[in-house]
């Protein structure tokens, strides 16, 4: 199922932060909690293939990320996941 945007994609504005909470990179995925916009405290699931400039590898619990948020059929997912800093 494709996911459907949650906002639109007029520019990087539509972009979240938030902090890496999970990271189960054995079966490639995990959660991030946004730290921003309407979002903020909310969970949301990643897969590694969402990840755009890293690899599931160089993640770690706590670092600060951005990424678009979707809604999919089973709730919230991160897409265009970019590590800061």
């Amino acid at each position: 199922m494709t996911p459907s945007k949650t906002a639109s994609r007029s520019g990087s504005d539509d972009r979240v932060r938030g902090i890496v909470q999970r990271l189960l990179p054995e079966r490639g995925y995990g959660f991030i909690r946004a730290q921003s916009g309407q979002y903020e405290n909310v969970d949301f699931f990643f897969h590694l293939s969402s990840l755009v400039n890293c690899r599931m590898d160089d993640l770690k619990i706590g670092d600060e990320v951005r990424f678009e948020p979707t809604t999919v059929a089973r709730g919230l997912r991160a897409e265009q996941i970019e590590l800061l800093g």
